[in-house]
């Protein structure tokens, strides 16, 4: 099996290529699409595998993503400790250029929170996956996902790096909006149940978000789950972002404790559909407004 990890750009450049005209790219998960598609434009349409409501951890594939994967030029991902599923799909691939984002060198990692766990990239699973949730490392995937685009199918480089600049500028744009927007909500009382939002907490100043011990309110033991019921019974707490993973029910008991506290829904891949990373950006932002009255 030969993988094709994107180090940097650099090493980019030392990797031959063969010419494309208009390659056959699937993307990993929704976040990641929103970054290649507006790239690729009208030269073609990348394959989404994992769409928003599905678990990116543990997604049972059907035929028809099997002969998408196999019939891919360039498979994108965040890593293989991520994507779990597409690490076992494409195991029996061969001669597919696979690009692993969290290889890239340089981006903003974060630890992945278990038993206070350090970040190493050395060491798979010590840093949190949802590495798209800053706008730093989105930056550098754009400039990454356009300099393979365009060596494999030089003949539409143009509009790939044309279209990379305008969604770089943008996003760029939306980053400073952004900052200055978040700091009405900086001390507002944030607990997630689940810590896929500590990239975009950490970069916007959001200094009451918190998150449950191991990042998974589904794991936590007794002890834990009456600590936090506790703090939201004393009215610690402002507001709760349930992921989809969250149990309803359960979720719902801990609202019941006080009637103040706001229960917004929160998927860190984004809603079903949206054009691009920005709009991406901005139901993330939403996320956080609806955490005050």
């Amino acid at each position: 099996m030969k993988f094709i990890s994107i180090i940097l750009c650099l090493c980019i450049q030392s990797i031959t290529f063969p010419v494309l005209s208009s390659p056959a790219v699937s993307v990993s998960i929704r976040p990641i699409h929103s970054i290649v598609q507006p790239i690729m434009g009208e030269t073609g349409k990348p394959g989404l595998i994992i769409d928003s409501h599905q678990s990116a951890h543990h997604q049972n594939f059907t035929p028809g993503q099997f002969v998408q994967l196999r019939q891919s030029d360039i498979i994108i991902r965040i890593s293989p400790n991520m994507e779990i599923s597409i690490q076992h799909a494409v195991s029996g691939l061969k001669q597919k250029h696979i690009i692993t984002l969290m290889d890239l060198p340089d981006l903003h990692l974060l630890p992945a929170l278990k038993m206070n766990q350090i970040c190493d990239s050395t060491i798979r699973g010590s840093c949190d996956p949802h590495i798209w949730l800053n706008t730093g490392n989105l930056h550098k995937f754009i400039n990454v996902i356009s300099d393979v685009l365009a060596k494999i199918d030089p003949a539409n480089a143009t509009i790939y790096i044309k279209n990379a600049s305008l969604l770089d500028d943008n996003l760029a744009k939306t980053a400073i909006q952004l900052e200055k927007d978040m700091k009405k909500y900086s001390n507002t009382r944030i607990l997630a149940l689940h810590n896929s939002w500590q990239y975009f907490a950490e970069e916007f100043n959001l200094s009451g978000y918190q998150y449950v011990k191991g990042g998974d309110f589904n794991q936590l033991g007794a002890r834990s789950v009456l600590k936090w019921k506790e703090k939201i019974r004393n009215g610690e707490i402002d507001c709760i972002l349930v992921g989809p993973e969250n149990n309803k029910k359960s979720v719902q008991s801990l609202a019941n404790l006080n009637d103040s506290v706001i229960l917004v829904n929160a998927n860190p891949m984004g809603p079903d559909k949206y054009a691009n990373i920005v709009d991406f950006l901005k139901y993330v932002a939403t996320i956080f407004r609806q955490c005050r009255k």
